[in-house]
């Protein structure tokens, strides 16, 4: 297996260059998916963290309901060298999450 060589620079794949190899031959995929672990052929969104919640409705028999969020994720493909990043596809929901402190979200640190 050849060796990789380390990013030559800063630059992320998703503004149009590879920091590895440096090509503009990319791939992006809008919504990355994974197999469903039940079925042959179903797929479902790949999330980063989930989390359910009220949603401050009220259901059947006047239970509060919840449904799930879902932090998902797209990606950009090297065609080259086949390096991939990740990029969450909701930021809004991803700093709820850290200000609620759920689905194991924490933010690191603020940009001033």
């Amino acid at each position: 297996m050849p060796v990789r060589s380390p990013l030559r620079h800063t630059r992320a794949v998703k503004d149009g260059v590879c920091p590895r190899c440096e090509s503009i031959d990319l791939y992006a995929i809008d919504e990355v998916l994974i197999g469903a672990p039940d079925s042959v052929n179903g797929v479902f969104p790949f999330a980063l963290t989930a989390h359910y919640g009220y949603t401050g409705e009220t259901g059947f028999l006047g239970m509060g309901t919840q449904r799930r969020t879902e932090i998902t994720v797209e990606a950009r493909v090297c065609a080259r060298c086949a390096y991939t990043e990740l990029y969450a596809k909701d930021l809004d929901e991803l700093a709820n999450f850290a200000n609620e402190g759920v689905g194991g979200v924490r933010r690191l640190r603020k940009a001033k």
